[in-house]
């Protein structure tokens, strides 16, 4: 019993060895010297939608969706023509599949990236390749800019997933965070929309934007319950952009 108790002891602490080491090399960032905080000023309110062409229909779009994938990082169970023959059905005109750290062949070329421990998870629009580095505890304000960074020098748009459901996203980091074009108001909890309001008050542009995060389609509470209405002549993807 006690030749037992001491393997598994020293297995433990060969674990906990290993997932420490990991931490720490994956720990490692540039250090970043943020800019002071200006919130936006001037004689006009900005209208981004001032020069829209109306002669084009709005569209309903989804862009974050998961989808069956080989591994041992599946979060869904069904093949991407089912996820999409779903949300069609309830009018989504424009669907895209943007499972982690692997990009669509069939969709607009976009993945959700990271495997961290604190799911601070961004969506790359137009990635042309995967970024694979990452930060296991992406705690601090510089590790989490380098990141989108990162993205931002690999794809056109970066997007900021669900910051309610991202333990340790404060009030600083939402001030001084930037780089990213989008931020996803997904969880359903108007108090998401805080962290939102808190870069815009602090001189950082975006869009907001509302997805499902749909992981399983066959359940109804899922499931085209939040949308986004975009002004575009096609479903491809250099007009979605």
């Amino acid at each position: 019993m006690r030749r037992f108790v001491k393997i598994l002891g020293k297995g433990i602490a060969t674990i906990v060895a290993v997932a420490l080491l990991a931490i720490v090399g994956t720990s490692v960032t540039a250090i970043y010297d943020f800019t002071p905080i200006k919130p936006f000023s001037g004689n006009d309110i900005f209208n981004p939608y001032r020069e829209l062409d109306t002669t084009q229909r709005w569209q309903r779009a989804s862009f974050h969706n998961h989808s069956r994938v080989e591994g041992i990082f599946n979060e869904c169970e069904y093949e991407p023509t089912i996820v999409r023959e779903r949300l069609e059905r309830f009018g989504t005109d424009i669907v895209t599949i943007s499972n982690h750290n692997e990009i669509s062949e069939e969709d607009a070329p976009l993945y959700e990236h990271g495997y961290n421990l604190l799911k601070f998870h961004k969506l790359v629009f137009g990635a042309k390749s995967v970024v694979r580095f990452d930060h296991l505890l992406p705690v601090l304000l510089s590790q989490r800019q380098m990141q989108i960074d990162l993205l931002s020098a690999t794809g056109d748009i970066v997007q900021f997933n669900h910051p309610l459901r991202t333990p340790f996203t404060t009030t600083r980091q939402m001030q001084y965070l930037e780089g990213y074009r989008l931020m996803e108001l997904d969880s359903g909890r108007s108090t998401e929309n805080s962290y939102w309001d808190i870069a815009l008050s602090s001189g950082h542009y975006s869009f907001g934007v509302a997805n499902d995060d749909l992981h399983d389609p066959d359940n109804s509470r899922k499931i085209a319950r939040r949308c986004n209405f975009i002004q575009t002549k096609s479903s491809d993807y250099k007009d979605i952009i």
